[in-house]
């Protein structure tokens, strides 16, 4: 089961968007609780996420990033917060077209501010245009009411 919840202002501000949107905490299989146990956060690269009773078009993804994915500097690395942009864009858009396969067009990130390691972060993701051929994706880091990085990820459609 999926939950959802309201985004804060501050989430929703991320995208410059009305004051709701959906907050995603998917049910974990026994493998991905073992990764959780080893402090690994992201869902398994499987994993879909159903929005499919919700038609959402922004989603927040809570996550908390653990030291493996930081850097010299004490922050997450930019590569890892590009990842995690595709994970969350990617599974936003499954939940909403499940039946559809898609792989990355563009991957574009703006880093503003350092992501914080092992702090509560959010990633809010938005559907911004999805076509026949190509999806258009927004996404936003926030935290503590601050914007990290932001950027846009395009998909192309293989059917």
């Amino acid at each position: 089961p999926v939950v959802i919840r309201a985004a804060t202002a501050a989430e929703s501000y991320a995208l410059l968007l009305p004051s709701s949107c959906a907050t995603v905490t998917a049910t974990t299989t026994a493998a991905d609780a073992k990764h959780a146990a080893d402090g690994v956060v992201l869902p398994s690269p499987s994993a879909r996420v159903d929005v499919s009773d919700v038609a959402v078009d922004v989603l927040a993804f809570p996550f908390r990033p653990v030291k493996d994915v930081g850097n010299a500097f004490g922050s997450v690395h930019g590569g890892a917060v590009a990842a995690f942009a595709d994970v969350f864009t990617t599974c936003h858009l499954w939940g909403m077209l499940p039946d559809r396969s898609h792989v990355s067009l563009s991957l574009d990130v703006q880093f503003l501010q350092p992501v914080p390691l092992e702090q509560d972060v959010v990633c809010v993701t938005r559907l911004v245009k999805v076509g026949k051929r190509v999806a258009f994706t927004r996404f936003a880091f926030v935290h503590n009411g601050g914007i990290l990085a932001e950027g846009s990820h395009e998909k192309t459609f293989l059917k």
